[in-house]
C-alpha cells in the first residue's frame, strides 16, 4: 500500500487533460451531488446504454475511454440526470414554487443542489442566458409560478450536461 499512496500522492498522477468520465463515475458523482442513494436497479440499463455494462469490458483490455460519448451514448446520460432529478425536481403545479425568482437565484439554487460544481464562465453565462429568456414568456400571473418552476427543473437538467460535469 505505501507503493499506491506514492503513486496517488505524486502530483504527474494528477497533470494531463481532463478525461471523460466512464458511465458507473458520471452516474456515481451525479447521485452523490445531488446526496441520493441507489434505490433502484435503473442505474444498470442506463450505464449499459450509456457504454458501460459493469463488470463485462468488451474486451481484456477493458473500456475504450477514447469513446465514452457519442450520440447514443450521450442520450442516456441525458437519461441518467432525469431519473436522479425524479427525486429533487420543483414540481410547476405545487403552490409553494415563489412566484418572484429571480434569474440569479434560480442559478443559484440549482448549481446549489449539485453541491457548486466547477463549471467555466461561459457555460454559467449559457445558462444565466437561458434562465433569463423564461420570464418574456410569462403572459399572465397564474403563469409565474409553473414557468419559473420549469425554468427550475431546465437548470437541473443542463448542469451535468455541461461539459465540466462530464470530465474528471
Amino acid at each position: 500500500l505505501p507503493v499506491v499512496e506514492a503513486i496517488l500522492q505524486h502530483p504527474d498522477f494528477y497533470r494531463g487533460p481532463p478525461m471523460v468520465k466512464p458511465p458507473v463515475v458520471f452516474n456515481a458523482s451525479l447521485l452523490r451531488s445531488l446526496g441520493l442513494p441507489i434505490e433502484t436497479n435503473d442505474w444498470i440499463w442506463l450505464c449499459d446504454g450509456a457504454g458501460q455494462e459493469l463488470f463485462m469490458p468488451p474486451n481484456v483490455s477493458g473500456w475504450d475511454d477514447d469513446r465514452w460519448l457519442d450520440t447514443s451514448t450521450v442520450r442516456f446520460r441525458w437519461m441518467m440526470v432525469t431519473y436522479a432529478l425524479d427525486k429533487v425536481h420543483a414540481d410547476p403545479w405545487d403552490d409553494s414554487y415563489r412566484d418572484s425568482e429571480t434569474t440569479r437565484e434560480a442559478v443559484n439554487r440549482a448549481l446549489g443542489t449539485y453541491g457548486w460544481p466547477a463549471l467555466r464562465s461561459d457555460h454559467q453565462a449559457e445558462l444565466i442566458a437561458m434562465a433569463n429568456r423564461i420570464p418574456a414568456y410569462i403572459q399572465d400571473e397564474w403563469q409565474a409560478r409553473p414557468y419559473l418552476a420549469m425554468r427550475q427543473n431546465a437548470l437541473l437538467q443542463l448542469i451535468p450536461s455541461c461539459p465540466d460535469f462530464q470530465l474528471s
